[in-house]
């Protein structure tokens, strides 16, 4: 049946198997060719596998099928958001805003494509707004609070930091960004405290050990530096600030090929950051 199937698929997809989750799909939608579920998480998985169009054809087909699919909406906006596309993904985040005032995760994302384009003021407001729908949600206050922490209020940032680490200990990414509140107050061991906390509770980020890499440069320590953003390199080697960063120690070091090597290679990432693969 294709409900078997269906469920198979996102089972391979929740484990990255996206292969296999799209051969499931694939097989779900050959036994009923209007059971939409397999057609919105076709088009997630094609997002987990950079094959953006793809992607958004699934979701088109899907309201194709059901205009008012909002969640096809929202993965619209995802896919349009993590190929670069800015401006069509705030437009597909509002459309499904439209269709329901009271869908908190397209404020939320549509909050993150306003960050990404440096609009802070509007990024706060969607915000605010999904902290006041999901207000035991430990997520929207760690965005909120980075939107205030790019404003230049760290003091409300910290409140919201607080906050989500409080709804949610275990939050890692709230760590690290309170990590670089209180870097930025001066309060280095307690920042510092944080980027251990955030590195301990998800040892496969990098950001963390960036972050800490620039408290060490700032220290003199160059080498514990290097051997944080090699860490964070090793572990996402698409992370280009790593390099930037790496390729900054190097130079206090007076290892100036190294460090030109690594501004190349940390240039050379960004400018392909949002290549869409077809």
């Amino acid at each position: 049946m294709a409900g078997a199937a269906y469920f198979e698929g996102v089972a391979c997809y929740k484990k990255h198997d996206f292969q296999t989750a799209i051969d499931k799909f694939n097989q779900a939608i050959s036994i009923d060719p209007k059971f939409i579920p397999p057609y919105n998480d076709r088009g997630l998985t094609y997002i987990g596998m950079r094959q953006f169009d793809k992607a958004i054809a699934d979701f088109d087909h899907v309201l194709s099928l059901d205009p008012r699919y909002v969640k096809a909406l929202n993965n619209k906006g995802w896919a349009y958001a993590q190929s670069g596309r800015n401006q069509n993904a705030i437009e597909e985040y509002t459309r499904a805003i439209t269709l329901d005032p009271a869908y908190e995760r397209a404020y939320e994302n549509r909050g993150n494509v306003y960050m990404a384009i440096q609009q802070y003021q509007d990024a706060l407001g969607d915000f605010d707004k999904s902290v006041n729908l999901k207000p035991t949600l430990a997520r929207p206050y760690n965005a909120r609070g980075w939107a205030y922490y790019r404003l230049g209020d760290t003091t409300k940032a910290l409140v919201d930091y607080n906050k989500s680490i409080s709804l949610d200990p275990n939050y890692a990414l709230a760590y690290n960004n309170r990590g670089l509140a209180y870097m930025k107050i001066g309060q280095i061991q307690t920042g510092l405290s944080d980027f251990d906390r955030s590195i301990a509770l998800d040892p496969k980020s990098s950001f963390p050990l960036v972050n800490r890499s620039l408290y060490y440069i700032k220290s003199g320590d160059y080498k514990t530096a290097i051997d944080d953003t090699t860490k964070a390199i090793s572990l996402n080697p698409k992370d280009y600030k790593a390099f930037y960063v790496r390729s900054s120690a190097y130079k206090k070091m007076g290892k100036f090929d190294l460090a030109t090597q690594d501004k190349a290679a940390g240039d050379a990432i960004k400018s392909s950051r949002f290549n869409v693969s077809n």
